[in-house]
């Protein structure tokens, strides 16, 4: 769901709340591959 948010609806003011979300997955991507 995460996803379709920051790809179907950026510029509906919720583009930064998408942006953290992506930025919040990305960084647990990176902790996951550290380990």
């Amino acid at each position: 769901m995460a996803i379709y948010l920051i790809v179907g609806q950026p510029r509906h003011g919720k583009s930064q709340f998408a942006a953290k979300m992506a930025y919040d997955y990305h960084v647990k991507n990176l902790e996951i591959q550290k380990k």
